[in-house]
């Protein structure tokens, strides 16, 4: 009875423990984002100029269709989150 006893305090404690790291490390991402953990005025409205996404096919990844990586394979144009995504999905196709 007695190890059964000590077996769920040691689980409370550590969910506790649990909770207190994740706010801690909450607190100091949003202390050294600053600002709030919000994006600054000048990138929200840069976020994509067409508002179209595009998915990689490597990676199934969306990204903005106008910062994507572009590469034509025949006659269709593919759109990637990188260059190693791209080169990726392109040496897959050639083999």
């Amino acid at each position: 009875m007695r190890g059964i006893i000590l077996l769920v305090l040691t689980v409370i404690a550590l969910a506790i423990l649990r909770m207190l790291v994740n706010d801690v490390t909450r607190a100091v991402s949003r202390a050294f984002k600053g600002n709030g953990g919000q994006a600054p005025p000048q990138q929200a409205t840069e976020r994509a100029s067409n508002g179209r996404f595009v998915r990689d096919p490597q990676t199934g990844a969306f990204v903005d269709e106008d910062s994507a990586i572009k590469a034509r394979v025949g006659e269709k144009v593919f759109y990637f989150e990188s260059e190693s995504s791209r080169d990726a999905y392109l040496r897959k196709q050639r083999a």
